[in-house]
C-alpha cells in the first residue's frame, strides 16, 4: 500500500467522529453527511501528506460556520 493511499484511508477512517460533531450542531443525519462529505472531499483532493484530526475538524468548524450563516 502506498504512503498516499493509507493518507487516505486515514481521512476516511475519521468520518463517523466527524459526522457525530456535526450531528451535534445541524441534528439532521443527511445534512451531517453531506458536510462530512465535502469536509473528506477538500481533504483527499491532491492530498500530499498525513492530514490531521485537527485540520478535519477546523474543515468541519469552517462548513458549519458556513451554514449557520447561510439564510
Amino acid at each position: 500500500m502506498t504512503a498516499a493511499t493509507q493518507w487516505r484511508l486515514d481521512v476516511i477512517a475519521q468520518g463517523d467522529r466527524l459526522t457525530d460533531a456535526a450531528m451535534e450542531e445541524t441534528a439532521d443525519m443527511n445534512e451531517a453527511k453531506a458536510l462530512v462529505h465535502g469536509v473528506v472531499s477538500r481533504a483527499m483532493n491532491n492530498i500530499e501528506g498525513p492530514v490531521s484530526p485537527s485540520a478535519l475538524e477546523s474543515d468541519m468548524g469552517r462548513a458549519l460556520r458556513k451554514r449557520a450563516a447561510a439564510p
